[in-house]
């Protein structure tokens, strides 16, 4: 069961946030109330989402983030906390593709898709889950894709592996988070 949720006067976080997804996340929020924190690896992709998000009528402030990085997690919780004193949403937005043979890719594309893909978001659940947990309430959103459910692309393995395992992480957060109010 999906419960409605009203992001009027919520606070969003969203990664990936630069373009695509991401941004149009971002931009669709603002036009439905939510204060936004939007980040993004490039600073001044980041910068031009947050000024559409205000154009768009929200409050909004683009901190830049590598979601590499359990650091910059920390920061972009701290920078949103002191902007807007609370968290209701978190997109968990990244996405890369690393493409080739089977044969030839290099591990260095598969550790750099799963690092960014999949343990960005476990990162992320490290800083930001324990603020929802202590509120009681809050939504977590992962961005997967249809290569999480389908494995229709040969010559793109860690990123069908990553979004695969993206879905079932986010099916088992959802049995524990949903008792908690999330």
């Amino acid at each position: 069961m999906t419960i409605p949720f009203d992001l009027d006067g919520s606070v969003a976080v969203i990664t990936g946030a630069g373009s695509g997804i991401g941004r149009a996340a971002a931009i669709s929020f603002a036009r439905r109330g939510a204060r936004l924190a939007v980040s993004d690896l490039d600073a001044a992709r980041a910068n031009e989402t947050a000024a559409l998000a205000l154009d768009a009528g929200a409050d909004a402030i683009a901190v830049t983030v590598d979601v590499a990085s359990a650091a910059d997690f920390e920061r972009l919780r701290d920078r949103t906390l002191d902007e807007f004193d609370r968290v209701d949403v978190v997109m968990n937005n990244v996405g890369v593709l690393a493409m080739g043979a089977p044969e030839s890719l290099p591990i260095e594309a598969w550790q750099r898709t799963l690092d960014l893909n999949l343990i960005s978001v476990a990162r992320s659940n490290l800083v930001f889950m324990p603020l929802l947990l202590a509120q009681g309430r809050g939504h977590i959103i992962n961005t997967a894709s249809a290569s999480g459910l389908l494995a229709y692309g040969y010559d793109r393995l860690p990123y069908v592996a990553s979004k695969h395992a993206l879905v079932g992480v986010s099916e088992a957060l959802a049995l524990y988070l949903g008792p908690h109010g999330i």
